[in-house]
Formats: C-alpha cells, sequence, structure tokens
C-alpha cells in the first residue's frame, strides 16, 4: 500500500557453498557444532516429547493453507505475547527428519510451510527454507519474524512470504489498520510486495 516502505533487509553476500542442499543438510541434521547433538532449532512443546506444536491454520498466509510450525527459543519477549511458553528453550528438534515427517503427516492437506519464530536461528529457519524447496518444491515457505529488519544471515530468495514485526498491542495484530506488522510476499519477479490489506 502506499506510504509503506520496501522490505527492510540488510543485504549481504554469503558463501554460496553454504546454501547448497548437501552441506545444508549436514547442518541441519548434525547442528552447528557438526557432533550430531545439537539442532538448530526447536519447534515448541505442547505436553510431552511426542507432541510437538504445529497446527494446519487458514488465516496466516492468504490463500494458502498453512501447516505452521512454532519455535521455541523467541528472543522477542513481546509485551502481551500470547505464547509465554515459546520464550524457553523447550521442545523436539526442528531439522529435516523433522520436515520431512512433516510432510508425510499433513502433506496432502497444505499447500504452504510456515516457521513461527525462529529469530534466535536465522540462518536456521533460512536452511529449512531451502531444504523445503529443494525437497518439497510443492510447498510455499513462510516465516513469522518479531524483528523489524531481517538478519543478513538469510536470503530472502528462499522464502515465499516474510512477516515482520513485533506484536505492540495498542496497534494490533496484522488484521487490524493500525497494525506496525507487514506480509511480504515473493512475486514471480523476485520482488517482495506489502501483502497485508489481504487481511
Amino acid at each position: 500500500s502506499e506510504g509503506v516502505p520496501p522490505l527492510p533487509f540488510q543485504e549481504c553476500r554469503l558463501h554460496d557453498a553454504y546454501y547448497r542442499l548437501p552441506v545444508a543438510r549436514v547442518q541441519l541434521l548434525s547442528g552447528p557444532s557438526g557432533g550430531g547433538s545439537t539442532p538448530l532449532l526447536r519447534s515448541g512443546r505442547l505436553n510431552d516429547a511426542e507432541d510437538v506444536n504445529t497446527g494446519i491454520v487458514f488465516q496466516e498466509i492468504p490463500d494458502e493453507v498453512t501447516l505452521a510450525i512454532n519455535i521455541s527459543n523467541c528472543p522477542c519477549h513481546c509485551p502481551g505475547c500470547h505464547s509465554h511458553y515459546l520464550w524457553e528453550d523447550i521442545g523436539l528438534p526442528l531439522n529435516a527428519d523433522a520436515i520431512d515427517a512433516f510432510v508425510e503427516k499433513y502433506g496432502e492437506d497444505i499447500t504452504c510451510i510456515a516457521f513461527m519464530g525462529g529469530d534466535n536461528d536465522p540462518k536456521g529457519v533460512n536452511l529449512l527454507a531451502q531444504y523445503i524447496h529443494e525437497e518439497h518444491p510443492q510447498f510455499k515457505v513462510a516465516w513469522y519474524s518479531g524483528k523489524t529488519v531481517i538478519s543478513a544471515a538469510i536470503n530472502k530468495q528462499d522464502f515465499d512470504y516474510i512477516k515482520i514485526g513485533p506484536f505492540i498491542r495498542h496497534l494490533g495484530p496484522l488484521k487490524k489498520p493500525t497494525t506496525n506488522q507487514r506480509l511480504y510476499r515473493q512475486n514471480a519477479q523476485g520482488e517482495f510486495e506489502d501483502i497485508t490489506s489481504r487481511f
């Protein structure tokens, strides 16, 4: 919409090898240390080790049926946050195997996979987005970030949708005209257009 600034990315060039799938898969499976035990990200756990906080949603991404994956250890700590438990470092490892399992379970019912959070490890989110596009190209990939500026660690072209902005109670969520948050969609030319008004 008029008067809305372009998507505020900090542009940078990363080593091409970082985004090659074999490297990404090894890092996703073994974690940043390469030791095989530390996951890059965790998805929020509800009750026990078998319960992962995911759900099929219809409102978060316009025109998509979305599998929303809540990611814990959120650094944003927005006042009024409705998911305080995601501030904690809890949950199951979120890696390539987990994505494959989600696709096997929900793949016939969804068109998009959304990472809800992950600002504590934007590189990990980016690797997961790239993995989905490489291994499961039938799905769109979305990222809900609570930051006002997207990390220089990511390649925005690996995402079909990106939401930015923390929750500010008096400004409201995306569906409120007063919201500070913005949802962007990558168009056919590779540019990001503001589609917040679709809410």
